[in-house]
């Protein structure tokens, strides 16, 4: 073979070989490019959702709250932390009381000029026991034992001076039963004098609190007949206490004479009055059913039941009974909420994924095998850009309005979040 054969043939060959790479690389870049700008893998699964049915309302919350009131101006020191349960017995607080002392030192030499007077009147007194009438003595000693206890001294003092002008009357035993009467008396002031310090015990079992808002006689859990929508308004109590305890113990604070200083808070029973505006929202319900009701400030959902209805025209206000949370939130009293009628769970998917065929609600998935399918659904309610189906059985399927079963979609299917980019019945790479 001469050189110029050969050069040929490898001429060809290199041809041949480019031929193949140029035609492995247009094979390549028809398949790929589809795949760069179809939109099939623009893909979503459907999240867990739930669709309510809710009333808003203004809470009243009503409970047995106790007050307990000062008995003197000072410095209230507490013992108990705020927001704590305690039972009936334990001491919460201790006033020391201001500018009382003068009064019992006035009230202590009073007594003591009595006792001096007494014993003058004893020294000087000569017992005559046969001629002195045991009835008249004993009416002259109730007297002045009367005057003691009653701290009226203007009459011990005539009393006593009877004594000193007529020996008749004079009695050395019982003057001294009456100076014994005041001599306790002095030792319980003196008592008084040194500690002047007033300790307040629980009454019952509670939950203490400091903070008063005034409604605590507003809100009786009582004549629940009487809570209407007309008389049920948020406002500011002028009764209202500024304590400044806030989740402080061993906190002092100043207190005038009369101030409710504290209240122990049953939290075991309470109530609450919700104000409807329209009473057809809640027709459904009758005195005994139970209700659910969602606190919005914590989201909290309380199950109570329902004692009193009271309807004013085309309003209303619902009494509901609780025995649990208020432990949480003790110091409740207006609380926005809604009152949820049903929920109902589903599955969740956008709003602008649902299509239409032959009158039928549905979406377009992916199934495993890859191919485009149409899946029929079933509308629970939507919420904002989305919307809630319904899951179907254990097995996914639901039954229409003719009785016909169908498989809806499952919380593992692909739904196309663009319908318009693909076919049903298409074959997916």
């Amino acid at each position: 073979m001469s050189q110029t054969d050969k050069k040929n043939k490898l001429i060809k060959k290199n041809r041949f070989i480019i031929g193949m790479f140029i035609f492995i690389s247009i094979y390549f870049l028809i398949n790929l490019v589809p795949t760069m700008f179809s939109k099939t893998d623009d893909t979503m699964l459907p999240q867990v959702g739930s669709i309510l049915s809710k009333t808003n309302a203004q809470g009243f919350v009503i409970k047995k709250e106790t007050l307990y009131f000062s008995d003197g101006s000072g410095k209230l020191d507490t013992k108990i932390e705020e927001g704590t349960r305690v039972p009936a017995g334990i001491e919460i607080a201790s006033l020391s009381m201001a500018n009382s002392n003068s009064n019992i030192s006035y009230e202590i030499n009073q007594i003591n000029e009595k006792i001096n007077k007494l014993k003058e009147t004893n020294e000087r007194s000569l017992i005559k026991t046969e001629n002195k009438d045991d009835n008249s003595i004993e009416s002259f000693v109730d007297s002045i034992q009367a005057n003691i206890k009653d701290g009226n001294y203007e009459d011990l003092s005539n009393n006593l001076n009877k004594i000193n002008n007529d020996s008749s009357n004079e009695d050395s035993t019982l003057i001294n039963q009456s100076l014994d009467s005041l001599n306790q008396q002095k030792d319980r002031l003196l008592e008084l004098y040194n500690s002047n310090i007033v300790k307040y015990f629980s009454r019952e079992a509670g939950i203490v609190s400091y903070e008063i808002d005034g409604f605590e006689d507003v809100f009786i859990p009582k004549e629940f007949e009487n809570y209407t929508y007309d008389k049920l308004i948020v406002g500011k109590n002028i009764n209202k206490t500024e304590n400044n305890v806030e989740n402080v113990k061993n906190t002092s604070f100043d207190v005038s004479s009369g101030q409710a200083i504290f209240k122990i808070i049953n939290n075991f029973e309470w109530y609450m009055a919700l104000k409807i505006d329209d009473f057809t929202d809640i027709n459904q319900y009758e005195v005994g059913n139970s209700i659910l009701v969602e606190l919005l400030d914590s989201n909290a959902e309380l199950e109570g039941r329902i004692i009193k209805i009271n309807t004013s025209g085309n309003k209303a206000v619902i009494i509901v009974k609780f025995n649990d949370y208020l432990h949480n939130n003790y110091n409740l009293r207006f609380p926005i909420v809604n009152i949820i009628h049903y929920r109902k769970e589903g599955l969740k998917i956008p709003t602008k994924v649902i299509i239409e065929k032959d009158g039928k609600k549905g979406v377009l998935v992916k199934d495993i095998s890859g191919i485009v399918i149409f899946k029929q659904i079933s509308i629970l309610g939507e919420v904002d850009e989305y919307t809630i189906i319904d899951k179907g059985n254990n097995n996914g399927y639901i039954e229409d309005n003719n009785g016909k079963s169908y498989k809806t979609v499952t919380l593992y299917d692909e739904i196309f979040l663009d319908p318009s980019s693909v076919l049903e019945g298409e074959i997916l790479r």
